[in-house]
């Protein structure tokens, strides 16, 4: 009788362990699936700050940009081309930020599938925009130097316009370079973290 109720008592104690394991481990799952949570949204908040900024900036770029442009002398097709350009990039970028905005809501109601596809998307936009911009720049700055050439008489002027292309033109580059791999490692950041908390939800 006596070791019936021992290891009637040790099956309690038993099945109480493992019922408090279980417990913790469900627990760690949730700590673990809100500090997923925690850095997804942290990577989308940069990647909409980001396109809000580089938008502001567009805006205020192409009036600044195209009369500085004029005053200077320079012809008037190539100042209507860089206004244009620049219209173009943030219109662009106003077309890419789009469907990922209210993202972090998505998120929240476990729309993680949705979440995925906007993000695959705008991964693939950004890979064709560096592809299209590079040739761009390059072809818009040796237009710059043409037409200074043809606009300016003076030798000066015209090394200014060089030097601003060959210092200016790199900073330009590596600053643009880095907002898009940047851009690129926070989306694939998202898309990973979204993986995680599909396996979970899977469990």
């Amino acid at each position: 009788m006596d070791n019936k109720k021992q290891e009637f008592n040790e099956f309690k104690e038993f099945r109480e362990q493992i019922s408090l394991l279980r417990s913790k481990l469900r627990t760690q799952e949730i700590v673990g699936d809100n500090d997923i949570m925690a850095a997804t949204k942290k990577s989308m908040g940069w990647i909409q700050l980001s396109g809000m900024l580089y938008v502001a900036l567009g805006v205020f770029a192409i009036p600044f940009c195209c009369i500085a442009l004029q005053q200077r002398g320079f012809s008037l097709p190539f100042v209507w081309a860089t206004g244009i350009y620049l219209a173009l990039c943030v219109l662009v970028t106003v077309y890419m930020h789009r469907s990922v905005c209210g993202s972090k809501s998505y998120v929240e109601t476990g729309n993680l599938v949705e979440v995925s596809s906007k993000y695959l998307k705008l991964r693939k936009n950004y890979v064709r925009t560096i592809l299209v911009s590079i040739p761009a720049i390059i072809a818009w700055a040796l237009w710059l130097y043409f037409d200074a050439k043809n606009s300016f008489s003076d030798p000066a002027m015209i090394e200014r316009v060089r030097y601003a292309i060959f210092v200016g033109g790199p900073i330009g580059v590596v600053i643009g370079l880095w907002r898009y791999f940047k851009t690129i490692k926070e989306t694939d950041s998202i898309l990973a973290h979204i993986r995680e908390l599909q396996e979970s939800d899977e469990k």
